[in-house]
């Protein structure tokens, strides 16, 4: 915290004034040295509160980490709240904003932190964040769709985003990359013969449905622009649906993590399926890399509803330290031991050296997801208020249809059913007001 000088120092800092002043007058030639004021320092005997809202509840990492790099105390508190379980966000989690100086969130609480007024400005730009490769002092950025679809929100930038990875098709054979979901479907059901699968395990069934819906859907996007009106349940989203419960039918295994199809490709049990590498893996050998079917519509990237944030709370205490912190999070050391309790954590600043060496290095998932971040055009998630018990709700009816318990446009009418709820027990206006921001406008 920074130290202010005291009553008895401005006193005397006044009393030297006058003198120097009584002096002048009388002619007096005898200069007097300033009086230098006191320099603002950061308190390290006060801890930075760090609060950290994720589906681990590991934080030695960080703590580690830090302590390495850094004489200050941290004083960290974990919850850990299931993708399954996003309901549970708003009313464990937001409260807790508001006591603490540094927020790292999965980006679907966005709309419950801007609209609580939780979140100061802070652009990750920013940041100077220097590798040790970079001894010409580079210029850092933010690729075109993280610093749109997580870094802003309401046209303001909020926060630092610290993943943004995105699923991708992995392969045994060499194949010719599906352009449409029909030809993903019948890739499934022809060259992989049913060895294949893609993230519908609980808690990422609904994450997968909107991410295939990025290609299918041309109607509005989840909710009517002008009355909030659910349009999940439209023709669009339910075709969407159909062909996703068609294709899931074929898959030999089913309801999966995107970690446990990455390790049953690697086992040989699949030859092949949507899902991330792991963090640390720089080369796939044996592997070919594609990104998921884009269709014929404009190219749009939409962020995983749980990619990891980190802002500065409106209730922070020291700022500058904060924002140090923050700064080793966009660092190399920072970006690897959040690695290790953050799933979907990874490194997003980068320098042009560090994007040439990224591009020519082994890894052809990092050149595909680098590709990817210069799209320009995103489209948000639910980061709305309440978004979390949203996303509950879809997740739970897209599992719902993947077991063949429901009906596609069963399924989602219950979902727009359960939307129009939610958004009536919020305020709708207030609501709207919300959804638009996160679309970029100032609602």
């Amino acid at each position: 915290m920074s130290s202010r000088p005291s009553g008895h120092s401005r006193r005397e800092i006044i009393a030297r004034g006058i003198s120097l002043a009584s002096l002048t007058l009388l002619g007096c030639a005898r200069e007097v040295a300033p009086v230098p004021l006191p320099t603002p320092k950061s308190d390290l005997s006060v801890p930075l509160r760090v609060l950290i809202i994720s589906d681990s509840e590991s934080v030695d990492a960080v703590s580690r980490s830090w302590s390495a790099s850094d004489d200050g105390q941290l004083e960290i508190q974990s919850i850990s709240i299931p993708r399954s379980e996003a309901g549970r966000l708003r009313q464990e989690a937001a409260s807790l904003a508001r006591k603490t100086d540094v927020l790292i969130y999965p980006l679907i609480l966005a709309g419950d932190l801007f609209a609580q007024s939780d979140l100061v400005e802070l652009d990750p730009e920013s940041l100077e964040v220097r590798a040790k490769d970079d001894s010409a002092g580079s210029e850092f950025r933010l690729p075109t769709a993280l610093k749109t679809g997580v870094a802003r929100f309401a046209n303001q930038s909020i926060g630092l985003p610290l993943g943004g990875a995105i699923p991708a098709l992995f392969t045994v054979d060499s194949i010719e990359a599906p352009k449409t979901w029909l030809e993903y479907d019948n890739l499934v059901s022809g060259p992989l013969m049913g060895q294949a699968s893609e993230p519908t395990a609980p808690g990422w069934s609904g994450a997968m449905f909107l991410w295939r819906c990025l290609s299918d859907v041309h109607d509005s996007w989840l909710f009517d622009r002008e009355s909030m009106e659910p349009v999940i349940a439209n023709d669009s989203y339910i075709a969407t649906l159909e062909l996703m419960r068609q294709t899931h039918d074929r898959y030999a295994s089913k309801r999966l993590t995107p970690s446990a199809i990455w390790t049953q490709i690697q086992e040989g049990k699949l030859r092949g399926g949507i899902t991330f590498p792991p963090p640390a893996l720089e080369a796939f050998p044996d592997l070919q890399v594609a990104k998921m079917p884009e269709g014929e519509a404009t190219s749009r990237v939409l962020m995983d509803p749980f990619a990891p944030v980190a802002s500065i709370s409106a209730a922070c205490r020291q700022s500058a330290y904060a924002k140090k912190f923050i700064t080793w999070l966009a660092s190399k050391d920072g970006a690897s031991a959040l690695s290790d309790c953050i799933n979907g954590s990874k490194q997003v600043i980068q320098s042009d050296h560090s994007v040439v060496k990224a591009n020519s290095s082994n890894s052809p998932y990092d050149a595909l997801l680098n590709e990817t971040w210069k799209t320009p055009l995103t489209l948000p998630g639910l980061q709305i208020i309440n978004g979390g018990a949203y996303f509950e709700a879809l997740d739970k009816a897209i599992g719902s249809v993947l077991e063949n318990k429901s009906k596609p446009a069963d399924a989602l009418a219950s979902v727009a059913m359960q939307w129009s709820e939610l958004s009536k027990s919020i305020d709708i206006k207030n609501q709207l007001r919300v959804w638009n921001q996160a679309q970029g406008r100032r609602g």
